[in-house]
């Protein structure tokens, strides 16, 4: 048996597949920015999204105030 066969796994140098899946500090610092503009637009479109629901409760409650100043679409029709 030769000596190489008794070396740790350790020492061996790390083979091309393993050394590109070992994380780099590069790869971590991009992942966390690209998980970092989801996040930011995701809470974007909630704030877009609890806007646009807080604009049409103004519409309907401004809707509901002023009902009483419109005739039934159904006089229109005669149904009334």
């Amino acid at each position: 048996m030769s000596s190489n066969e008794h070396t740790p796994k350790e020492s061996l140098p790390k083979t091309d597949q393993q050394q590109q899946a070992a994380p780099t500090k590069q790869g971590i610092v991009r992942v966390k920015f690209y998980l970092y503009v989801e996040m930011s637009e995701n809470n974007l479109q909630l704030e877009n999204h609890l806007k646009r629901l807080q604009n049409l409760r103004k519409e309907l409650t401004h809707i509901k105030d002023t009902d009483w100043q419109y005739d039934s679409i159904d006089k229109f029709f005669g149904q009334n």
